[in-house]
């Protein structure tokens, strides 16, 4: 009797009243009804609390995700809140004056907009402050006068035309600076600096080809406003007679002379791949695997089909405690299906999941763990070559992530554990760094210099290597340091130099000797802002094509 009275109250809830309407009147499924019930929950929840603190609104604001470019009624729209009102808004009234305060309220808005993943317009500036266009203008003016960077959604985004961030950005890119130092220093996303940069290379390439032709002329070839153009032919005058600079210089204009069948054109703009390792361990499990397969043969959204496999994971919860068919010592784990046609290091948002047994305290896993005549190390290695073993031969693939995890192991030493037992017993283990070429593997240091001596962004380097920026601009900056040692050396530097000068391990050191060597020969070849000759171009093509 209680549990059908608790039923019967239930029946009578506000959800369940909506409910009802959901599905008479809208012809919704049950899967549907709970997720439209959930999410008017959230919107009424962010939109309408109960209790906001004093001085606190709800506004909406275009997401920081969203592209520059795209149209602002198709862009997605965020809840924030706001500080329209703060006990220091009194003391800067009173000290400074009413302009101040605007100008602090502005800035503090963007802030905390931005801490919020999200973005704010000229339009949604004018509207909180109840001021005009030009006035929000001289309030940002005025603050980047003071050497505050105020994020707006054109500022971070790279939104109309301000020469000055082209020439600080140009600048730094001329000088040697990484694609993330300059993030770091500019406040710039990737796809911004990378615009610049092309832009920036346009410029020195069409310096070099037309020695003779006017400003104007070459201004003209380049389609870039007047302002820009000076912009860039500034900095180029500022940084050409100065010696370090000049090698940074050659490598941004090769990039017009020796881009490989135009590979750097087909980045998608914006889409450079983001590192987020722990991402997709998360989302190999039995309710993607579940989700994914409702979704494809039921034609429903992704959002439906997770709630359809909640509901059926819970069912297999109850009614299946301990898999039949698996040994003693085996688990069922969820990988990534191995596709041998994946482009290296593909990130696909929703690459098919499988289940595969593998083993992990098995009768001869526990004899690997017992031998004490070999080094942690190297048992731990040998046991991860078997695991990964077992799942590809189930149709999965394994990354080192994967393996560390059911190892209790770092990812990095893990790795290293499975170098050396690559190099010293020739036991290769099938990761997906094997298989799919994903990983940081010997080629990839050689692949990332070949691209950025010719020129490439950061962002198309990321996107041609499938390399997270950190890593990818790890390389490129200890290559141009071991230059710089180069070139105080006045020769080639031994591998043991480099190695004791920059800190790296002795076979990560040859690597890069070996590329000094590839760029630079016996280390006397000037490093000077040069023309390339037609056939150093052909060979320059047929090398980074190959």
């Amino acid at each position: 009797m209680n549990k059908s009275a608790t039923s019967r109250e239930e029946s009578k809830s506000p959800d369940r009243s909506l409910a009802h309407r959901l599905e008479k009147e809208a012809g919704l499924n049950q899967a549907q009804i709970r997720l439209v019930v959930d999410m008017l929950a959230d919107h009424i929840q962010t939109y309408h609390p109960e209790k906001l603190p004093p001085g606190t609104i709800v506004h909406t604001a275009v997401s920081a995700m969203e592209p520059a470019g795209k149209p602002i009624k198709d862009c997605r729209v965020v809840p924030i809140l706001l500080t329209c009102f703060c006990d220091a808004d009194i003391d800067v009234l009173r000290e400074h004056g009413s302009v101040e305060l605007r100008a602090e309220r502005l800035y503090r808005f963007c802030c905390e907009a931005r801490e919020q993943e999200a973005l704010l317009s000229y339009e949604d500036l004018r509207l909180l402050l109840g001021v005009d266009i030009s006035t929000v203008k001289d309030l940002v003016r005025r603050l980047r006068d003071q050497g505050l960077f105020v994020p707006t959604r054109g500022a971070v985004k790279d939104i109309g035309p301000d020469p000055s961030h082209k020439k600080q950005i140009a600048g730094l890119l001329g000088r040697g600076y990484s694609t993330r130092q300059v993030k770091a220093m500019t406040n710039h996303q990737e796809g911004s600096i990378g615009r610049y940069q092309l832009q920036f290379a346009m410029v020195l390439y069409l310096l070099q080809k037309y020695p003779e032709a006017s400003h104007e002329e070459l201004r003209l070839l380049s389609g870039l406003s007047q302002s820009n153009f000076e912009a860039y032919l500034d900095i180029y005058h500022e940084l050409k007679d100065q010696e370090h600079c000049r090698p940074h210089l050659e490598r941004l204009r090769n990039y017009y002379t020796l881009d490989p069948d135009g590979l750097a054109h087909r980045v998608p703009d914006g889409k450079a791949p983001r590192s987020d390792p722990d991402r997709r361990l998360r989302e190999q499990n039995l309710p993607t695997v579940i989700r994914q397969t409702v979704q494809k043969d039921l034609g429903t959204t992704e959002r439906v089909a997770g709630v359809v496999a909640d509901d059926i994971v819970g069912i297999l919860d109850d009614a299946y405690r301990l898999p039949a068919a698996l040994r003693p010592g085996e688990a069922v784990v969820f990988v990534d299906a191995h596709d041998p046609g994946c482009i290296s290091g593909e990130r696909r948002s929703d690459r098919p999941v499988i289940g595969v047994k593998v083993p992990l305290c098995t009768d001869e896993i526990k004899q690997i763990w017992r031998n004490h005549d070999e080094p942690v190390g190297r048992r731990r290695a040998r046991i991860g070559a078997m695991i990964a073993a077992a799942a590809n031969e189930q149709g999965g693939v394994m990354s080192i992530a994967n393996l560390a995890e059911l190892l209790h192991s770092g990812p990095s030493t893990l790795a290293a554990d499975l170098r050396e037992l690559a190099v010293d017993l020739h036991i290769h283990t099938a990761t997906k760094g094997l298989l799919e070429d994903a990983g940081p593997t010997l080629t990839h240091k050689d692949w990332i210099i070949d691209l950025d001596q010719h020129g490439l962004t950061g962002e198309q380097i990321s996107w041609l290597t499938r390399h997270a920026p950190i890593s990818r601009d790890r390389y490129i900056e200890t290559f141009r340091r071991a230059e710089a040692l180069m070139r105080l050396e006045g020769r080639l530097p031994h591998p043991e130099e480099l190695s004791r000068v920059l800190r790296l391990r002795m076979s990560v050191a040859s690597q890069y000797v070996d590329l000094l060597q590839k760029y630079h020969g016996n280390g006397q070849k000037s490093l000077a802002f040069s023309s390339t000759s037609s056939d150093a171009r052909q060979s320059g093509r047929q090398e980074v094509s190959s």
